[in-house]
């Protein structure tokens, strides 16, 4: 009996892995993008954004697509935005919004947004997705 405890224990064991990571494969997590959109009130290529390009593209992508949106509204919001602007190598004259984020890319204004948009989304998700932006300034209006 000695004997046989430890090899059921050993079975048990392995049969708990293997369940383990076939609950694993069986429930795969989905693909996500994340990205993140400065905007302002009253920016007419903001409302122009978040009107005709940002819908259909949250349409089509549905959970897939996690864009955190944070409205620049004070001039601390600008210093962040021209923070995380700078660790995306742009200088302050490059800066405007709309301002998207995604992966490594910084895409600014209406035209940029509109026109890029849609196939860095479509690349990141046949690369497995892409986490939020890493950029120190920007942390702050992170989830958690």
């Amino acid at each position: 009996m000695k004997k046989l405890l430890p090899g059921l224990l050993i079975a048990a064991l392995l049969a708990l892995h293997a369940a383990s990571v076939l609950a694993q494969t069986a429930t795969p997590q989905p693909v996500v993008v994340r990205a993140v959109l400065f905007w302002q009130a009253g920016c007419p290529h903001c409302e122009e954004t978040l009107a005709q390009t940002i819908p259909p593209l949250r349409e089509k992508y549905g959970t897939q697509l996690e864009l955190l949106l944070v409205e620049v509204v004070s001039a601390d919001d600008i210093l962040t935005l021209y923070d995380v602007s700078a660790a995306y190598g742009l200088s302050k004259e490059q800066t405007g919004v709309p301002l998207v984020l995604i992966g490594e890319r910084a895409l600014v204004g209406s035209d940029q947004v509109r026109d890029e948009l849609p196939a860095l989304i479509e690349s990141h998700l046949a690369k497995g997705g892409t986490d939020w932006p890493t950029a120190a300034a920007l942390q702050e209006f992170l989830p958690a």
